[in-house]
């Protein structure tokens, strides 16, 4: 059961139902600032927005929601999502959903960015994501990150979903310099098996998300571009 109780807004509900959560925000939106005696009011209503749209899959604008809320919202809303949580929450969504100016904008460079002194191994995901070390990005994730992440009451029905988001989204990026690339090299930079990684660049190729022209040869085991007169 939640419980967040302000002047104007007042809120308890089970977990789950966070269509009233929205409903009763969209309420309080139109209270006038200088009408309640709270400066972070708006932004303890942003966090519980993030959490909303979190709930409800829309993770681009729960990245938004979160990494928009002000660095002087700390604990005080801490029964329903603590000051670690909206950093992780931010961080990890942004990840997954932005391009690399937008995260580097709202997350990396940002006022969210003294948010990541409270996650150092999202921090350092994040640190090897912006040099374009993504496989250290990914391994981090899997291998420490997510341990926290499948035990978090918001995150955890979302982690393998974002996780796949964020590992296409790395190697889009990775193949984005070349023409041609080996299946076995990549597998091996991302943690996957030879039939993962063709599976996924199989579903990359499809959706378009490698460009044009972009095959698979069976042959030797590699994706490459191929001009329109092959």
């Amino acid at each position: 059961m939640y419980v967040f109780e302000q002047p104007y807004f007042y809120y308890t509900s089970p977990i789950g139902e966070w269509s009233s959560v929205r409903d009763s925000i969209s309420r309080a939106e139109h209270t006038v600032m200088g009408d309640i005696d709270d400066s972070l009011f708006h932004h303890k209503l942003r966090a519980l927005q993030g959490l909303a749209y979190l709930a409800e899959g829309r993770y681009f604008d729960a990245a938004k929601a979160f990494t928009s809320v002000s660095p002087d919202l700390t604990n005080e809303i801490n029964s329903v999502v603590s000051a670690e949580d909206i950093a992780m929450y931010g961080s990890l969504l942004g990840l997954a959903t932005m391009d690399r100016t937008m995260l580097h904008s709202m997350v990396i460079d940002g006022a969210f960015k003294g948010r990541l002194e409270l996650i150092p191994d999202m921090r350092e995901a994040l640190r090897h994501y912006s040099r374009a070390e993504y496989g250290q990005c990914i391994s981090i994730l899997q291998h420490t990150v997510q341990r926290d992440l499948l035990i978090d009451i918001h995150l955890q029905p979302h982690v393998p979903i974002l996780f796949d988001m964020i590992r296409e989204k790395c190697i889009e990026q990775y193949f984005q310099p070349y023409s041609s690339a080996s299946l076995v090299k990549m597998g091996n930079v991302f943690g996957c098996t030879l039939d993962e990684m063709e599976t996924i660049v199989v579903k990359l190729i499809g959706n378009g998300s490698l460009g044009k022209g972009v095959r698979i040869n069976s042959a030797d085991y590699t994706v490459r571009i191929e001009s329109e007169d092959n």
